[in-house]
């Protein structure tokens, strides 16, 4: 958690007796877990852990390659550190991330944020086009997009002007509003029920294959209503 080196002692006492992490309950662990990821030495931490078989007995699917290129784009880029994401880097190799989350009994919040940004539909990349960011970021919303940003970032570092702009994007955006609510389709003759939702459903993917473009009386003339 600090600065200097481990305690030579301390870690030969943690290694010898790491059976007993079997012990606690899941919360327990969890907790500690995302205290240690939100540190500053979280590199060290978890280095010596995977060396002494610590990380191995409470998290055997974790893989350093990730977290560590995550750490080292926080600190060039000043970004404040982030448990869950650090957590998801850690897994990133995983392919059931659902598994390990009711492990740990964690949140509904926290399995929802980790969910959308392991999700390998969410996957971005640097080569998108502005109107296909837009897109994403309004499918993912802000905080589940800079989240994936960040994670991509780490991952292909060389591309960094791209996921700096995506970034800034994420902090700068206001979500867009659909033009047309169910009850204007009812007005306009529409019959409400679960068809509604469906129609509606369809006139929203319609607006953002348009980059948001059409108004609502395209909407309406679009569904028939106008």
């Amino acid at each position: 958690f600090s600065d200097g080196e481990l305690d030579p002692a301390g870690l030969k006492a943690s290694a010898a007796l790491r059976s007993g992490l079997a012990r606690l309950s899941a919360e327990r662990v969890w907790m500690e877990l995302k205290k240690l990821l939100a540190g500053r030495r979280v590199d060290a931490a978890l280095q010596a852990m995977s060396e002494t078989g610590v990380l191995e007995q409470i998290l055997p699917e974790a893989s350093l390659g990730v977290v560590q290129a995550l750490v080292r784009l926080e600190q060039a880029e000043g970004l404040e550190p982030e448990a869950l994401l650090r957590f998801a880097a850690l897994i990133w190799s995983h392919p059931s991330g659902r598994e390990l989350f009711h492990r740990f009994k964690m949140s509904n919040d926290e399995m929802q944020r980790l969910g959308s940004v392991l999700s390998p539909v969410a996957r971005l990349n640097p080569d998108m086009s502005a109107s296909e960011r837009r897109r994403a970021l309004y499918v993912a919303g802000r905080t589940a997009f800079a989240d994936q940003v960040r994670i991509a970032w780490a991952l292909a570092p060389a591309a960094g002007d791209a996921w700096r702009s995506m970034w800034t994007m994420a902090s700068e955006w206001v979500r867009p509003r659909l033009p047309v609510t169910g009850d204007d389709l009812i007005a306009a003759g529409a019959p409400p029920g679960p068809a509604l939702g469906r129609r509606l459903k369809a006139l929203e993917a319609a607006w953002i294959a348009s980059d948001f473009q059409l108004s609502r009386e395209a909407l309406l003339a679009q569904a028939g209503l106008a």
